[in-house]
């Protein structure tokens, strides 16, 4: 088996909301799903500054978060 990943593109802003995954090989069959947010345009990129990890799309316990305080762009 091989490990899958879903994503999820909000309808009208086109941006990724939700990577749900199963991870096979690691973990002997780990299911979760990411959730971004707290968007916010940096150096014209769109960054979520928060994401929320759950155990799946119909699991709504969160079993991780991230929050970005601070996103900057090197500029060669």
């Amino acid at each position: 088996d091989v490990d899958q990943y879903l994503f999820y593109f909000e309808k009208e802003t086109k941006r990724l909301d939700i990577v749900e995954y199963t991870i096979r090989e690691a973990m002997s069959s780990a299911h979760g799903a990411n959730w971004y947010s707290d968007f916010r345009e940096v150096d014209g990129l769109l960054i979520p500054f928060k994401q929320t990890i759950t155990g799946g799309i119909d699991d709504e316990a969160i079993v991780h978060e991230i929050s970005i305080s601070e996103f900057s762009v090197t500029k060669n």
